[in-house]
């Protein structure tokens, strides 16, 4: 009859539609999906212990023991590595006098790494019964009994407000040496910042001056003691007229 749809051509007609539907709601699926998983990654990363500290791994330590290094970095077992302020923890083992620097990263799943570089001495000072161990920028770090093999010690009479310019200007001069001198000297005194004199394993005297002109001061003393090995003392304080004492 004329008018009348066939069951054929209506099943046909409702799968269209059907498939319509589909194609209409497919970008709401998607996003609502897609809403899912971005939910899931931030409660697996903020809020759930799957990917939470378990380890707080130290290295670079000699003078500070791990255990310190971890009391400093202060987060606790089973906190989202997410959420660590990783600047904050670093700043908080900083403090920890022997420490020059420190790096803080996360190392996923579970792991905190603390990656620790010490001072190293650059000089030792008399201080009460024992020495003060300081680096080259003028930081004492640490307090031992006696003097590390190796190390010179400072000497000096300056007053206690003129004593930190006198400590950082022998601290610069030996700090500066190449390693085959600074292996020789066994002592340094300062009595002003223009008068620093190291002292050598063999007893002889070095006058250096100031701070400046190091290196080449250190060429000029490297040519003095190999062409007058004997002498009893070494001028360098001006490079370009040196001066030897036999």
């Amino acid at each position: 009859m004329p008018g009348t749809v066939s069951p054929t051509s209506a099943r046909r007609f409702a799968s269209r539609a059907r498939s319509r539907r589909l194609l209409s709601l497919r970008p709401l699926l998607a996003l609502v999906a897609t809403a899912v998983l971005v939910g899931a990654a931030v409660w697996a990363l903020f809020f759930s212990d799957l990917l939470a500290v378990r380890h707080v791994a130290v290295s670079g330590t000699s003078r500070v023991s791990v255990a310190q290094v971890r009391a400093r970095v202060a987060v606790a077992a089973g906190t989202p590595l997410a959420i660590v302020d990783t600047g904050a923890a670093a700043a908080r083992v900083g403090r920890l006098a022997p420490v020059a620097s420190v790096d803080v990263s996360r190392h996923w799943p579970h792991t905190l790494r603390v990656a620790v570089r010490e001072r190293k001495p650059a000089v030792a000072v008399a201080s009460g019964s024992g020495y003060a161990l300081v680096d080259r920028a003028g930081v004492a770090f640490d307090d031992v009994a006696h003097v590390p093999s190796g190390l010179p010690v400072l000497r000096t009479d300056a007053v206690s407000r003129a004593r930190h310019a006198t400590l950082r200007a022998a601290v610069r001069v030996v700090g500066g040496l190449p390693q085959d001198l600074r292996t020789k000297v066994r002592q340094v005194s300062v009595q002003t910042t223009d008068d620093v004199r190291l002292r050598l394993a063999r007893g002889a005297e070095v006058v250096w001056g100031d701070a400046g002109h190091g290196a080449a001061k250190a060429r000029v003393l490297r040519a003095l003691l190999h062409h007058a090995p004997h002498a009893s003392q070494y001028d360098v304080s001006a490079p370009e007229a040196p001066a030897v004492r036999r």
